[in-house]
C-alpha cells in the first residue's frame, strides 16, 4: 500500500485525525424486539453527539447486516437494520477519551438491552459487553 507523502507545507498545514473507530448502534431491544424509527433516530443522534463532543465530527451510515446464532443442531441467520456511526480523532485524544468512549458504548449497552455493541477500530470490530 502506498503511503501518503507530504510537503513540510502541507505537514504544518494539514490536519490529521488518523484514528478511524465506529458504533454500531442497533436496532433492537433485548436482541430481538424491533425499535421504533423515533427510537433508533433518537439512538443515532446521541452517538453523534457523543463524537463530535469528544473527537470534533462524525457520519452516519444506515446499514443492513446479519448474523448467525447457533444453538443445538442448528443455526439461525439473523438479519438486522442497524446504523454505523464513524468518527475521526487525533491519536491525543483518542488515547484521552479512550476510557470515557468505552464506558459510555458499555453503559449503551445495558440501556438498550444488548449483550454487548459493537465498536470498530482501525478495521477491527470488537464487541464492547454491558
Amino acid at each position: 500500500m502506498d503511503t501518503l507523502k507530504l510537503t513540510k507545507e502541507q505537514e504544518n498545514k494539514f490536519v490529521r485525525l488518523p484514528i478511524k473507530q465506529a458504533i454500531y448502534v442497533p436496532s433492537t431491544h433485548s436482541v430481538s424486539e424491533q425499535i421504533s424509527c423515533d427510537e433508533l433516530t433518537k439512538r443515532v443522534d446521541e452517538v453523534s453527539n457523543f463524537l463530535a463532543n469528544l473527537f470534533g465530527g462524525y457520519a452516519v451510515y444506515d446499514l443492513i447486516g446479519g448474523y448467525v446464532i447457533h444453538k443445538k443442531d442448528e443455526n439461525m441467520l439473523i438479519k438486522e437494520h442497524f446504523v454505523r456511526v464513524v468518527s475521526f480523532a487525533a491519536r491525543d485524544a483518542f488515547h484521552e477519551n479512550q476510557p470515557k468512549l468505552f464506558k459510555q458504548i458499555a453503559a449503551w449497552a445495558k440501556e438498550w438491552g444488548q449483550t454487548s455493541i459493537g465498536y470498530e477500530y482501525e478495521e477491527d470490530l470488537l464487541y464492547i459487553p454491558q
